[in-house]
């Protein structure tokens, strides 16, 4: 009767605990896939065609998995895709194989801006801001 007793309080105990248990945890609102709406550069905008605005910036936990759609023979295609780990500092990006790349990030309603500085081969200084809107959280 006695381990009858301790069996039942014990499964009370973590049926509690679990109870208590989030469905899910938090997650970084970065994490999910974001389809590009715009790119501009040195403040203007450029044009990208409806094939273009498929590419997607994917964010896990801990990975950027970036799909590049372009027009291939009147097929709209990814033409590239580059993954890299990546931290996070503050609103900076901080990518494995590119720590020194100068990003940050702004996340408002569902709308990611990426921001990007720096120098072309002749020194010139640059800035792109790539807009994304989240399509999968």
């Amino acid at each position: 009767m006695r381990k009858l007793l301790t069996f039942i309080y014990f499964f009370s105990t973590l049926s509690v605990v679990f109870a208590q248990q989030p469905d899910s945890l938090p997650t970084h609102p970065l994490i999910g896939t974001w389809t590009i709406q715009e790119q501009r550069l040195d403040g203007g905008s450029t044009h990208l065609n409806d094939c273009e605005k498929q590419s997607t910036y994917i964010f896990t936990t801990d990975e950027i998995i970036e799909n590049y759609y372009k027009n291939y023979k009147g097929n709209c295609v990814v033409l590239n895709t580059n993954k890299d780990k990546y931290t996070l500092q503050g609103n900076r990006i901080i990518r494995r194989d590119e720590p020194e790349l100068n990003n940050t990030f702004y996340i408002r309603d569902n709308i990611l801006t990426l921001t990007f500085s720096g120098k072309d081969e002749d020194g010139n200084k640059h800035i792109a801001i790539i807009i994304l809107k989240k399509t999968n959280p």
